[in-house]
């Protein structure tokens, strides 16, 4: 299973692995030897950018009760025309295939590209999170949404849509029941404990179990696990993909040292990288003002 997602994940670049003594940076403002963009993984860097923009348009408050229905579309049309989409999603249907779940979730905005078409495999309605704690249900991927978040305090909210149309509402008596909610990528579960978890709760359901399609192995399973759900990845980015990824000469042994040095403690691998490359940071302070804001957030972090 994982071998599959390993070779998908290079041939999209979704796993990217940097050169030697070139880290990249992360938005944490530290840096380390690679970069995860899953969604990529819909079939091409340039794809997946398209179907961003169109999940941007659509998650305005005005289109979203259309949103799964044309995701639906596109995903469904993808799915049979790109090898590698379609290995990942098969891929991903088999490894939950035997969980007991009412609908599936997925949240704002790459987990999209994975759960609306995992959904229309399995047959299962589709609850459609925002990051403002706004969730769209759909009986039927392929039909109009209705909005139903805070049903423990209100058994029907009106859809935000314009006035010249007749707002959808929530049957009084829907429980959801359990979520296998999709995701794109697990780290350290700020996502589900920011917003996600809450949102299905609010919506009258529960995650019992989620799919990541990566883990990036920073103890964002076992957070879950603490809130009771139960979590598994298509592939973790660890030692063993490492080590596929060498065998397939996919990385060099120099790049495989980087990883698993990262994998080891990523805050030692930066004091390590700067004590052998004391200049790094002056240079790169120098390259842009995004980079040079980074540097200075990385001096003034304790490491």
């Amino acid at each position: 299973m994982s071998s599959t997602i390993t070779d998908a994940l290079f041939a999209t670049e979704a796993l990217k692995v940097c050169p030697e003594n070139q880290p990249f940076w992360y938005t944490s403002g530290l840096f380390g030897p690679y970069y995860v963009n899953t969604h990529f993984l819909f079939g091409s860097e340039t794809e997946a950018k398209m179907l961003l923009q169109f999940i941007e348009k659509m998650a305005a408050k005005e289109n979203r009760v259309y949103l799964c229905k044309e995701l639906a579309t596109v995903c469904k049309a993808q799915y049979e025309k790109s090898e590698i989409y379609r290995s990942v999603i098969d891929t991903a249907v088999a490894a939950v295939k035997d969980i007991t779940c009412d609908f599936i979730s997925g949240g704002e905005r790459r987990d999209y590209f994975f759960s609306i078409e995992i959904a229309r495999q399995l047959n299962k309605p589709h609850l459609t999170l925002f990051k403002d704690n706004q969730a769209w249900y759909s009986s039927d991927v392929t039909q109009k949404a209705v909005r139903v978040d805070n049903l423990q305090n209100q058994n029907i909210k009106e859809c935000d849509i314009d006035s010249e149309h007749t707002p959808d509402m929530v049957n009084s008596d829907l429980t959801l029941g359990r979520a296998l909610h999709i995701a794109d990528l697990i780290t350290e579960a700020s996502s589900y404990t920011r917003n996600w978890i809450g949102s299905v709760t609010a919506s009258g359901g529960k995650i019992t179990d989620t799919l990541a399609i990566v883990d990036r192995c920073q103890g964002g399973i076992e957070i879950l696990a603490q809130h009771g759900i139960k979590a598994m990845a298509l592939v973790q980015i660890s030692p063993t993909l490492f080590a596929d990824a060498l065998d397939k000469n996919l990385i060099s042994n120099a790049q495989e040292q980087l990883l698993l040095d990262y994998y080891a403690d990523p805050h030692q691998f930066v004091r390590n990288f700067l004590e052998e490359n004391p200049q790094y940071l002056d240079q790169q302070a120098k390259l842009d003002p995004k980079t040079a804001e980074r540097v200075e957030r990385l001096r003034n972090m304790k490491l």
